[in-house]
């Protein structure tokens, strides 16, 4: 028994539950004519805890993927399952729905002990399927829990082409930073070279390859103590065993930075706006924003011939 468990006078105190308490609890009472006994059931409610989650999933494009999730919880909640995918096209995360079509199947069984393993099936996937899978279970007590793996669909890289990543800028004498990041299973492979030809010998360029995520790997290419023979095109090569990918990225001398794109709404209100947009090149050093509010009319604080 717990010390910070006691009972006295028919009170049974338990200062800070914990589903270690749960269970019968048996209560006897006793005097010269007999004895008589009861039981009581403490039922204790907890928050979601996911326990195991698939590791990532690769499979070729048409084939199925299967995950699974388990979870201790209580009460469990059935309408609180749910499978989340990362939209590969906008990056924001969707709710998986089963429809009509059977492409998507949730199931779970109940294992026992406030515990269910619930499984995502994934068929003929494809490579827009490719990406982050959510598994999240809630309740109504205490927070979500939530848990990440990937689907791989295997495929030649595909280069991330955002404006940032195609150019790079640094003064004479500096270190040029060029970066190049791709998409792709099974796992890429980079290799760097001028687009007039081949990279000088000795120590001049330093090359660090990684992996990002299951997903996505990067290659940061170093071009040390610039001169203005250095500046130029330079061509990155991602290749994994399904293919090559090429993309030019350009090293420059430090300049204003490029205009920003992607500029849209997210979210209004009564007395708030908030706008989200995606950044161009830095030209070279941290940039800042300043956002301008301009009204649609002009109001005048004055009468109209006032001077």
């Amino acid at each position: 028994p717990n010390s910070d468990v006691w009972f006295n006078a028919g009170l049974l105190h338990i200062p800070k539950v914990s589903k270690s308490h749960a269970g019968s609890y048996i209560i006897r009472a006793n005097n010269s004519e007999g004895a008589t006994m009861t039981e009581i059931k403490l039922d204790v409610l907890f928050a979601p805890r996911i326990s195991n989650i698939s590791e990532p999933v690769m499979v070729d494009s048409g084939e199925d993927a299967m995950f699974e999730c388990t979870f201790t919880a209580n009460p469990i909640m059935y309408d609180g399952i749910q499978w989340l995918r990362q939209n590969s096209q906008t990056g924001e995360e969707e709710i998986i729905v089963t429809d009509g079509s059977r492409r998507f199947s949730i199931d779970w069984d109940d294992i026992g002990g406030n515990m269910v393993r619930t499984r995502l099936v994934v068929r003929n996937a494809t490579i827009r399927d490719a990406g982050k899978i959510f598994c999240a279970i809630s309740n109504g007590y205490g927070e979500q829990a939530r848990s990440q793996t990937y689907l791989l669909v295997k495929h030649k890289p595909i280069m991330d082409e955002s404006p940032a990543l195609r150019k790079s800028a640094a003064s004479n004498r500096e270190t040029g930073v060029l970066t190049c990041r791709a998409q792709g299973s099974p796992n890429i492979t980079f290799t760097w070279r001028r687009q007039t030809g081949e990279l000088a010998r000795g120590s001049k360029y330093q090359v660090e390859d990684k992996m990002i995520d299951p997903l996505t790997w990067e290659s940061q290419f170093n071009v040390l103590d610039i001169n203005p023979a250095d500046y130029g095109k330079y061509e990155c090569t991602a290749r994994n065993s399904l293919g090559v990918s090429y993309q030019i990225v350009s090293l420059d001398t430090p300049s204003a930075p490029d205009t920003v794109h992607n500029v849209r709404i997210v979210t209004t209100t009564s007395d708030t706006v908030t706008i989200q947009w995606s950044p161009g090149f830095n030209g070279g050093s941290q940039q800042s924003y300043r956002v301008k509010y301009y009204p649609d009319t002009s109001i005048s604080l004055y009468p109209q011939g006032r001077g």
